[in-house]
């Protein structure tokens, strides 16, 4: 199956082009969860530390 007609060198570019943007975005996105959650996870344990020694709960 020849799809040369179809598909022409610029779509082929501009699909890589896409293709390269979505892993950079998913990346950006990974990275800022991963830091969020770590930022969450800071505040937990010292909520959970300041809890603890005033022997509240």
């Amino acid at each position: 199956m020849d799809l040369s007609p179809f598909v022409s060198p610029a779509l082929i570019s501009a699909l890589i082009l896409a293709g390269a943007l979505v892993l950079f975005v998913t990346e950006r996105v990974r990275h800022d969860l991963i830091a969020v959650l770590a930022q969450l996870e800071v505040q937990v344990v010292a909520t959970t530390a300041l809890v603890l020694s005033t022997g509240v709960g």
